[in-house]
């Protein structure tokens, strides 16, 4: 399922949910508050929150891939744990022989997120990542450059 499927799920239940208690809170007014307008722009409101919202999440969390140059796969490796575990809060690394991803360790945040992955070739690495994090991929690979 690609992000921005996940996104719209995610806040279309929260939009359900709101207009579900709201929908409860009619009934137990006794229908006082039913009035066609004050629905419709509730309505209207619900479905511009799960629209924006997701696009707004879709935009930063869109997954890019960058390609690098590695002399030591391990010295990235070590930035990146840092990095991840301090700023992006993902503190599960798992780490194979030509990978090393990061995760949050919740199914739910693992899923709802955009995976952060390296894939390494020799001496090029392949970073898949949400577009928010670009910058810090590519600051650390020019300190290990420098």
């Amino acid at each position: 399922m690609n992000t921005f499927n996940r996104y719209l799920i995610h806040f279309g239940i929260i939009g359900s949910v709101v207009f579900i208690i709201f929908f409860i809170l009619i009934m137990i007014d006794g229908g006082k508050l039913v009035n066609p307008l004050f629905l419709s722009v509730i309505v209207l409101l619900d479905l511009f929150f799960v629209f924006f919202m997701t696009l707004f999440f879709y935009a930063v969390a869109k997954p890019v891939s960058i390609t690098f140059t590695v002399k030591d796969r391990q010295a990235l490796i070590n930035e990146l744990s840092e990095v991840a575990s301090k700023k992006w809060k993902r503190n599960n690394k798992v780490e194979t022989k030509e990978t090393c991803s990061f995760e949050f360790g919740n199914k739910y945040k693992d899923w709802l997120a955009t995976p952060i992955e390296f894939i390494f070739e020799d001496e090029k690495c392949t970073a898949i990542v949400p577009s928010y994090y670009q910058e810090d991929v590519l600051r650390i690979n020019r300190k290990l450059r420098d």
